[in-house]
């Protein structure tokens, strides 16, 4: 998990962008096959993620290799992209 600040200055960087405020923010937590793994508390506060308030975010803990929830996922950005089209 010692990658985590370096997700955490990229992510804040992307999100300085004009362009992308209130594009919704999909967090992949992968791997939760694996132990250690971080949790969702854990990567909400790692990532700051409870000061974003301007674009809309949801964390989805995945295993890739076990095929779980994958398609939630999936589901999760048809529906993302479904309404950006209505805009």
């Amino acid at each position: 998990m010692e990658i985590l600040p370096d997700v955490k200055i990229e992510l804040h960087r992307l999100l300085e962008d004009r362009e992308l405020t209130s594009t919704p923010l999909l967090v992949v937590a992968n791997k939760i096959d694996l132990e250690p793994h971080a949790t969702e508390p854990q990567l909400i506060k790692e990532l700051n993620l409870d000061y974003i308030v301007d674009n809309p975010w949801i964390i989805i803990p995945c295993s890739a290799l076990r095929n779980t929830n994958i398609d939630e996922v999936v589901q999760w950005l048809v529906r993302q992209a479904d309404n950006s089209g209505k805009s």
